[in-house]
Order: structure tokens, then sequence, then C-alpha cells
């Protein structure tokens, strides 16, 4: 690093950082490369070496409990790992102080999470009576397919598809340690992406790969591991193959989609658009393999910083709670190995 991230420096946002041992290498890269963007002012997480030593070479205190972390150091930004040491009550209080909450990982696990925090925020927009000064912050997850260079690059091609689409999508890459994402990250980033194109799926039929692994139990997501194959059929015309793996060497994401008016192929950082009638053909840089979920991770971070009225895909894309239906519809029908409705986790909240 070229300077320590606590020198002093003009006027930076400032932020926090909540780190798990597994994320320990992908959170260090973000944050070197946002080094003289923002200002990192404490170092939350475990009391693990890893943890502690980052907090010691960077001359921050470190604070093993949450709530201590974000009453101490009220900041514009709380980057975390994950979710794995953190309850909704953590997020509702950064929220409720000004901050954007960054995650590699999703906000949710079990169904009745996104009804629970999508509550919490309420509350706390409702309760401002008064002008306090402090706008509420939101939720971002980073990393994601959808909110990449290459796909927000397409602008309103997808619409030019047309109806009676097949998607295919991919996301692979190594194990957390190696890649910060997780394969329950990548499942649910892959299906938060399928429904910005496609309809709710009407049934998801869904494989774990590897003869040697085993679904977890029920409502347990971040603990798959593995690869995973799923089809998904559409109402009304519309078919999903997805695809999804932590044991990849490289890190490799791509979506494509074909309708009846065209073809369209997006990495992380590259497209290309094909329109059947008009034989118009659209592309940018020649198609490489992905950035790496650290390098969208910043690129993302560096979009909100540039772009304040930016509304990332969390908060435009299909609700927490839909999403959330198609990763446990996966789940169940990997460990049932049979086809599972979405909907019926739906119905389990009255949604």
């Amino acid at each position: 690093m070229s300077e320590p991230l606590d020198s002093p420096q003009a006027v930076l946002p400032e932020v926090i950082a909540w780190i798990d041992l597994e994320w320990v290498d992908a959170t260090r890269a973000i944050l070197e490369a946002m080094n003289g963007e923002v200002r990192l002012v404490a170092i939350g997480g475990p009391r693990v070496a890893e943890v502690i030593e980052m907090a010691h070479a960077w001359d921050l205190p470190h604070f093993d409990d949450p709530r201590q972390l974000l009453v101490n150091h009220p900041t514009s930004f709380w980057l975390i790992s994950s979710m794995k040491r953190l309850t909704l009550d953590d997020l509702a209080l950064a929220v409720d102080q000004g901050a954007t909450v960054l995650s590699l990982e999703p906000f949710v696990e079990q169904m009745s999470d996104p009804g629970e925090l999508t509550r919490k925020l309420a509350a706390i927009r409702k309760n401002r009576k008064q002008p306090t000064g402090v706008t509420p912050g939101n939720l971002v997850m980073l990393g994601g397919l959808v909110d990449s260079p290459g796909y927000v690059a397409t602008a309103g091609g997808i619409e030019m598809i047309g109806d009676n689409r097949l998607l295919r999508i991919e996301s692979l890459g190594p194990e957390p340690t190696r890649s910060g994402r997780s394969l329950y990250a990548r499942l649910y980033d892959v299906w938060r992406t399928a429904l910005t194109l496609l309809p709710m799926p009407e049934k998801i039929d869904a494989s774990l790969a590897d003869p040697q692994m085993t679904a977890p139990g029920p409502g347990k997501l971040s603990l798959l591991t593995g690869r995973i194959a799923a089809h998904a059929r559409i109402p009304e015309g519309g078919a999903a193959i997805i695809a999804v793996s932590d044991q990849h060497p490289d890190e490799w994401a791509v979506v494509s989609l074909s309708g009846a008016g065209g073809f369209m192929r997006v990495t992380a950082d590259s497209y290309e658009l094909h329109l059947y009638e008009s034989d118009d053909r659209e592309a940018s840089d020649q198609l490489v393999r992905g950035r790496t979920v650290t390098d969208l991770a910043v690129w993302q971070w560096r979009r909100l910083l540039s772009r304040p009225d930016f509304t990332p895909a969390d908060a435009r894309a299909a609700t927490h709670d839909q999403v959330l239906a198609c990763c446990h519809a996966c789940l169940l029908s990997a460990r049932t190995r049979e086809p599972e409705r979405p909907e019926k986790f739906l119905r389990l909240l009255g949604t």
C-alpha cells in the first residue's frame, strides 16, 4: 500500500469494516484498492489473529462486538464480509446512522429474514418524525453480475430480446478464502440476476454435481459447497438454466439470453448483442474471463461514490423474498431429487 489507511486525507468518506476469517484476503484487497478514495477508521471481526493483525498493521482499533463498532464509529460506509456473526438489528442500526452497508454476501438467509428486515428499515424511516440531519442508509451486495460493468453497459438492449426467453447463467469460482464469494452468494446472485430478466419460475429442478457432497438441511444455504446445476420452468413460455460452483480454479461468470428478437451474451466486463430481424450486431470489448469478485466490488463501490443517484440491484430488482424462495427451492430440490416450487416458500410467509 502506498500509505496507511488511517493517514490524514482531505474529507474522504469514512468506512468501518467487519471481517470474518474466510474473507480476510478479499476484504483487504478491496480496502487497499479503495485507499485514497475512502478512509478506514476501525476494523471489527472475531478475535482471531488474522483480523487483529490487519487492524494492528493499519494502526486501527479492533472491535469484536459489532454494536460497539457501530456506536463508536458511525460512518458513511460499513463494509461487511458476511452476516456470519451479525444480526438484522446490526444492519438496522447502521442504516439508522446513515451508513450504506456494503456486503460480499447476501444479507438474508432464512425465508423470514426479508420481511423482518423490511419492517425494521420501514420503522426507521417512519419514526423520523423530526428531521435529524441524517438520511437513512442503504444495503448493497457487492460483486454481483447485475451491477457489473458488462451488464450495466447493455442498457436497453435486454428489452430488444423479446419474449419466449431462454436464459443461461453461470457463476463459477474458487472457494471463499480465495475468491471472496461463497456458493450461496453465487446462487443468490444468479437468481437475483435471473429475476430481472424472467418471471418467477413455476418449478426448479436442481442437482448437486458432486456425488460425495450432500445438500445441507433446510434453511442452511450458507453451508452449501460444491457444484449445483438447476433447470427452471417459467410460466407462459421461457426457461432458465443455472450453474454455480465454488470449486472452479478461476473466476467465470456469464449470462446468455435468447429470445424471439435476438441473442445477448454478457460477462462481468463485456457484452455482445445480435438482433435477428435487422441482423444488427453490437459488442463491447472482446469477451474475456470475468473480473474477480473483489475487482467488481471495487468498481461498484466507486460507482456509488461517483453516482450518488445510482440505484443498485438490491433496490431495483426482484425482492429479497423472491430470490430467497428460488435459492431454497434449489436447496430442497437437491435434497429430494424432485422439482420444487419457489411459490411454496412464499406461501409459508403469506406473500
